[in-house]
């Protein structure tokens, strides 16, 4: 369960304060998926960001897996994202200097999962994201799908409990980004996933279980 709570966040520049999120609540049930829909500048990422722990709220509450996410920080803030959350970005943000193999590797190293353990979980993704050839790769040699692909699995490697996706279709064309959010919410759903996903694509929306449009930093449906 998430449950984000009469939460706003504002950000000061030389230009003054700006309000970006303003008194936005809602629930997410476990296992349940949430597109956040928007035009650029809207909020989205910036609501994305604050349930992931990555921006604290200037008020409000955000609860995740029973956890006041909002109140976390230092090594207890990275415990829980390392344990129970995984990231999707815009452009993949893959270790250049690791092979694909080594890129999905990551979060269970983080884990501290055994060798054999590893390798299992890594080939089991890259096999269901169609890249088992491609296990020794670097990012350099991969298309921008391949890539979203890899960041997909790198996302959900340590099975977390909740998986927040920023804009991971803005990069893609139309039938690229179809089949990525196809697996994105298809193997959500079947390990019990929840997922919240900020994006301005429709089809996107289209494909999860519930959707909320924000406008100026509020819900307006």
């Amino acid at each position: 369960m998430i449950r984000v709570e009469n939460v706003s966040k504002s950000f000061t520049s030389p230009r003054g304060v700006t309000p970006v999120i303003a008194g936005v609540s809602f629930d997410l049930e476990t296992g349940k998926s949430l597109a956040l829909m928007g035009r650029s500048g809207s909020g989205k990422t910036t609501l994305l960001y604050l349930v992931g722990g990555l921006e604290r709220p200037d008020t409000g509450s955000i609860i995740c897996l029973d956890r006041p996410v909002h109140t976390l920080t230092g090594r207890a803030l990275s415990r829980f994202l390392r344990a129970h959350v995984g990231f999707l970005f815009q452009f993949g943000n893959l270790l250049s200097c690791l092979t694909v193999a080594e890129n999905v590797a990551f979060p269970l190293r983080l884990n501290n999962v055994g060798p054999a353990e590893c390798a299992r979980r890594v080939g089991e993704l890259l096999e269901r994201i169609g890249l088992a050839g491609a296990a020794k790769a670097l990012p350099r040699e991969l298309s921008g799908g391949e890539t979203q692909r890899v960041a997909f699995a790198r996302s959900i490697a340590h099975r977390p409990q909740i998986l927040l996706a920023d804009e991971p279709t803005a990069s893609l064309d139309s039938a690229t980004a179809r089949n990525l959010m196809d697996l994105m919410f298809r193997v959500g759903r079947e390990e019990g996933r929840t997922t919240l996903t900020a994006t301005h694509d429709p089809e996107v929306t289209a494909l999860a279980d519930r959707a909320l449009r924000l406008e100026d930093g509020r819900i307006v449906d």
